[in-house]
C-alpha cells in the first residue's frame, strides 16, 4: 500500500510541474522573450546535472548535447513559452484537459494496446 500511495504522488507532480509552467509565464514573467524564459527555465537544471556528474561531455557528445540543446531547448521550449503568452486561459485549460485523454486513448486504438490492472 505504502509502494502505490508512493508511485500515485511521483505521477501527480509531473502534471502539477508542466501546469505550473502557463502560471509563472503569464503572470510573473509577463514581456520577456521566450527564448530568454526557457534558458532560465533549462539553466538550472543543467547546472544540477554538471554538478551531480562532475564531468564534461567529451567527442562527439559535445555535438550530440548541442544538438539536443538546440532542438530540446531552444525550439520546444520557445514555442511553449510562445504559446503560453499567446493562448487564453480558457483555450489552455481546453488543450491540457484533452491532452491527457489523447495520451491514454490513442496506444490503444493504434496498437491495439490493452490497459489492465496496475501491478503495483
Amino acid at each position: 500500500m505504502k509502494a502505490r500511495v508512493s508511485n500515485l504522488l511521483a505521477t501527480a507532480v509531473a502534471p502539477a510541474i508542466w501546469g505550473s509552467t502557463y502560471v509563472v509565464t503569464t503572470e510573473l514573467l509577463p514581456g520577456l522573450s521566450p527564448l530568454l524564459v526557457a534558458m532560465l527555465r533549462a539553466l538550472p537544471a543543467g547546472l544540477l546535472l554538471l554538478l551531480i556528474v562532475r564531468q564534461l561531455p567529451s567527442g562527439i557528445w559535445w555535438l550530440r548535447v548541442f544538438i539536443l540543446g538546440a532542438l530540446n531547448f531552444s525550439i520546444f521550449w520557445s514555442m511553449l513559452f510562445v504559446s503560453a503568452y499567446r493562448l487564453a486561459g480558457g483555450v489552455r485549460q481546453l488543450l491540457e484537459r484533452h491532452s491527457r485523454q489523447l495520451s491514454f486513448s490513442s496506444p490503444r486504438s493504434s496498437w491495439g494496446a490493452r490497459y489492465g490492472r496496475c501491478q503495483c
